[in-house]
């Protein structure tokens, strides 16, 4: 079993979320929302 960080998680919501927001422009809000609140929760400076 693979363990993974938090900063390498992160890395991989960023990319699902570029590739998201190409299908769905009109989430752009709601997607950079929710990945600041994952950023702050997991206490990553980026």
């Amino acid at each position: 079993m693979a363990v993974m960080e938090y900063d390498e998680i992160y890395n991989y919501l960023l990319i699902y979320s570029e590739k998201y927001l190409e299908e769905y422009p009109e989430d752009k809000q709601e997607i950079f929302h929710l990945l600041d609140v994952v950023k702050k929760r997991w206490g990553l400076h980026y």
